[in-house]
């Protein structure tokens, strides 16, 4: 099982002084560790709504593209 980190600013930190602290390091994709930036970022493109009750295959394939890049779903 995966484990999920949440980035949190230090002010916000409520640490428990009896509690193992385990240091983590963030790795890019070239397999580097890397920093964490501070600017928030978009994880995909704005898909507009759909126009009527049923997705064109326009907007469909527009939400299929997103979640790729937003790597919530695989691309093949």
């Amino acid at each position: 099982m995966a484990r999920q980190f949440r980035v949190i600013p230090a002010s916000a930190a409520k640490l428990d002084p009896n509690a193992n602290v385990a240091d983590v390091v963030f790795v890019g994709t070239n397999g580097k560790p890397t920093d964490i930036g501070s600017a928030a970022v978009k994880p995909a493109t704005h898909v507009a709504l759909a126009a009527g009750a049923t997705p064109t295959k326009s907007e469909f394939d527009a939400l299929v593209n997103s979640l790729i890049a937003a790597g919530l779903m695989a691309a093949e």
